[in-house]
Formats: structure tokens, C-alpha cells, sequence
């Protein structure tokens, strides 16, 4: 993530983006809630600092999207 805490990021994504985190277990898993047309913005926010197993859920596509620490990607 970025050098500010995590709740204010959350924060900060969710009023930009939309996405929601509603399943928080930090530096476990995080569970984001979102819209496909707000997920390019959603990745630039927040950061390539996340969990391996971070996940991304596409609401208006049942997409899903896993991320890997390891790699910096989203799949």
C-alpha cells in the first residue's frame, strides 16, 4: 500500500472508486467490493503493498480478481 495507514487508504479507495472492504483481516486477506468500470482506478489507489490473496470482487460481472504479492499482478 502507500506510506499512509490502512484505514485512511480504505477510505480514500472507497470514496474514489466505490470499492468497498467489507471482509478486513490485515496483512491476512482482504476482501474488496466493486464495480468493473472503477477497477483500473481501484488498482492505481491501492498500491502494489497488498497480500498475496488480496481479492477484488467484480459485483456487475461476478469477475473476481486475485492478487499476488510476489508478482505485483492482479489475475
Amino acid at each position: 500500500m502507500t506510506n499512509i495507514d490502512f484505514t485512511t487508504l480504505k477510505s480514500e479507495v472507497e470514496k474514489a472508486t466505490g470499492f468497498h472492504c467489507y471482509e478486513n483481516s490485515t496483512n491476512n486477506q482482504l476482501v474488496f467490493y466493486g464495480t468493473s468500470d472503477k477497477f483500473e482506478v481501484f488498482k492505481q489507489m491501492i498500491g502494489t503493498d497488498l497480500v498475496t490473496g488480496t481479492i477484488a470482487m467484480l459485483m456487475d460481472t461476478g469477475d473476481s480478481h486475485m492478487y499476488s504479492s510476489f508478482t505485483k499482478t492482479w489475475y
